[in-house]
């Protein structure tokens, strides 16, 4: 469970960063 919690993080975080670069 502890995985799919690391996987969540990592994926949200790439989102905003995207959405940063894109900005």
């Amino acid at each position: 469970m502890k995985r799919k919690i690391e996987a969540y993080i990592n994926y949200y975080n790439n989102k905003r960063i995207k959405q940063k670069l894109a900005g």
